[in-house]
């Protein structure tokens, strides 16, 4: 199983544990075996992709853990390697990849990359499929770059991936091996950056000419930003040593770079992105703290910044030499706290943040053949963990943290009150509030809808059945008037 952004570090034995707690183990998918799996929030539950050769699976499970639909897909060559799932609106898409290994001949291969190398199953949230389309794309300079030298790239797995104003958009790594070798080992690495219209199926491909090595990344609205190793990096006209980020626009050509934080030494120094949660990058990143007290081996921080990557806050976390995963191990949710996890040696460590970064759950879970992979918040703001056993099985538990708090009703102005709720279309509203614009958000933070309150009553009638958070706001401040959490039926 390959993540966008885990740590190639070696890990380091804790000298210190806190009490080892217990999960709650979770759903009839515990325990399953699977090659690779992939999961994506649906309005009322998870679906998960699973890999079990020669059949592929999406399985649907609710918040119980029980699982609600299954689908034995149909045999699509490109999927049987690095299935990811993505959601758009209503619309959830599959997207896979070929993938080729070196036969250690030497022999030109050409044809290989010309047949089908990715594909996109689109699905609704039934796991009923509408579309099958497969993609012939080339690796950028193949020909020249590949097999003249005696050599070919095989696709390892998506370093980034999206959908960017509907366009699923990535950035693909290819290993390169040497097949002259009786035992051929990977000698370099390209990196493609690459754009499938969900409408037209028009491909875009541009080679990533200033990225040597890529963890993780993030797509915004006029540019994208990827972590890793990147040529010719001058931060404040100084070469800078360590992995650092850079700037990109969407036709793959550096605009800039960023250094996480010069204190934090090259040779050690690791991390991700992270996610992006309402114009916010929360990032993570692993590395010793040179001119500041912490750790004697490493610290973790957890940054807050803007989307021009300007620092906004920082927390280093209580506990020492704990690694970053993937960028799915943040999860927020509806009052905005948000949960972490990081891994040392057999053991994960869950946290629990509030909006300033304040730490309202610290637990340590003793896991010692499992890896942090996913978190998922439910509609009651519990959590919904998952792992990946070393013996190719998913896990998934429940934790709650004890310092939840009951979001349907909590506001900044307890005076208002939100009537039916259930409902099935319209939201009234008891009290006085003025000069306010509700928004809506679904329980992944999207925002839905957006409008004055007129004769205070908001309708949600064109929304489908599931659980919204509904935010009164002051027009003029912007300060939080009110919150409800609803459940539109």
């Amino acid at each position: 199983m390959k993540n966008t952004c885990k740590t190639l570090l070696l890990f380091f034995f804790i000298t210190q544990f806190a009490q080892a707690q217990e999960l709650t183990e979770f759903s009839d998918l515990y325990d399953t075996t699977t090659g690779l799996y992939n999961s994506v929030l649906a309005d009322d539950g998870i679906i998960y992709f699973v890999n079990q050769l020669p059949s592929n699976k999406l399985v649907k499970i609710n918040w119980s853990g029980d699982i609600v639909n299954e689908l034995t897909l149909p045999f699509v060559d490109s999927l049987y390697y690095n299935g990811q799932l993505l959601r758009n609106g209503d619309q959830f898409y599959l997207v896979g990849t070929k993938r080729l290994f070196p036969n250690g001949q030497g022999t030109n291969n050409a044809e290989i990359w010309n047949s089908q190398m990715r594909s996109i199953i689109t699905f609704d949230e039934d796991l009923v499929i509408s579309d099958i389309a497969s993609f012939d794309i080339i690796p950028f300079g193949a020909g020249e770059i590949i097999f003249n030298s005696g050599t070919y790239a095989g696709t390892v797995y998506p370093t980034s991936l999206a959908i960017v104003d509907d366009k699923i958009t990535a950035v693909w790594a290819y290993a390169i091996f040497d097949t002259q070798s009786s035992n051929p080992m990977v000698i370099g690495r390209l990196y493609q950056f690459e754009k499938i219209d969900l409408m037209t199926n028009e491909t875009t491909v541009e080679n990533l000419t200033d990225v040597q090595f890529n963890l993780d990344g993030i797509y915004l609205e006029e540019s994208f930003l990827l972590y890793g190793d990147i040529s010719d990096t001058i931060i404040n006209g100084t070469p800078f040593n360590s992995r650092a980020v850079g700037r990109f626009n969407y036709e793959g050509k550096k605009i800039d770079i960023f250094s996480f934080d010069d204190n934090f030494s090259g040779g050690l120094s690791d991390g991700c992105l992270g996610t992006l949660h309402k114009d916010r990058i929360y990032s993570t990143y692993f590395g010793r703290n040179v001119d500041s007290e912490g750790c004697i081996e490493n610290n973790t921080v957890i940054d807050v910044r803007d989307t021009l990557f300007n620092l906004i806050k920082r927390v280093k976390l209580p506990d020492c030499d704990l690694f970053p995963y993937s960028k799915n191990s943040f999860a927020f949710t509806s009052t905005e706290d948000f949960y972490f996890s990081a891994f040392n040696g057999g053991n994960i460590r869950l946290y629990k943040f509030d909006e300033d970064l304040n730490v309202l759950c610290n637990e340590v879970f003793f896991l010692p053949e499992e890896r942090p992979v996913s978190l998922k918040v439910t509609p009651e703001d519990e959590l919904v963990f998952e792992t990946f056993f070393f013996d190719e099985q998913i896990r998934l538990y429940k934790f709650t943290c004890g310092n939840v708090n009951d979001t349907n009703d909590q506001s900044a102005d307890s005076e208002n009150s939100f009537f039916p709720n259930p409902t099935a279309g319209t939201v009234f509203i008891k009290g006085k509030m003025e000069n306010v614009s509700m928004e809506v958000y679904n329980i992944t933070g999207e925002l839905l809808l957006k409008e004055d309150l007129v004769n205070n009553e908001i309708d949600l009638s064109n929304l489908n059945a599931g659980i919204y958070i509904i935010k009164a706001v002051d027009k003029k401040t912007g300060a939080l008037v009110t919150k409800r959490k609803i459940i539109k039926s």
